[in-house]
């Protein structure tokens, strides 16, 4: 007798989780991130961690942090007052900066006299910059040294401007 294989599809596939960024949480309930950020410390830590240098929450890690800061929220919609939904909406988290429409590498080759731009060469299959130059609209270029490499995507109605995307280097030449 002949066995056979059966296909079962979505078994073994990680499932989507929807990911609570700790940053907008905090502006979205109204606190100063460091309360939360020390609520953080006595949340269980299977339910948040870090991802592309952002702190997410899962659902139950929300839940957690806002039980140790002592914040409550409604949990249908009631007139004048903020539910538990309306808060979640507002910390999804987006996507990390590999899954971006349209993003593409570039290198630094110097920072700019404008304080927010970052002037940028494009990487090519051989990892390394060919001619084409353009400007990356950054918060502060203080950070940002040459030969560092980034992530941009371009600005509708320009060809040689580019936004970042993803968070700016902690330190100098340090992402």
């Amino acid at each position: 007798m002949a066995k056979r294989a059966v296909e079962v599809k979505g078994l073994f596939e990680p499932k989507k989780r929807t990911l609570y960024e700790e940053e907008a949480l905090a502006k979205a309930i109204g606190i100063n991130r460091g309360r939360l950020e020390k609520a953080r410390a006595r949340v269980d830590k299977g339910t948040w961690w870090y991802d592309h240098g952002r702190v997410a929450y899962t659902r139950e890690g929300v839940l957690e942090a806002l039980r140790e800061v002592g914040v409550a929220f409604a949990t249908k919609k009631t007139e004048g007052l903020r539910c538990l939904d309306e808060v979640l909406a507002l910390a999804e988290m987006g996507p990390p900066t590999e899954d971006v429409k349209g993003c593409q590498r570039l290198v630094v080759m110097h920072p700019a006299l404008n304080d927010r731009i970052v002037m940028c060469g494009m990487l090519s299959d051989t990892e390394m910059p060919h001619g084409f130059a353009c400007r990356v609209i950054v918060g502060k270029n203080v950070n940002f040294v040459k030969g560092m490499e980034l992530r941009a995507v371009p600005v509708e109605r320009s060809q040689y401007l580019y936004r970042l995307v993803g968070p700016l280097p902690r330190s100098f030449g340090r992402w």
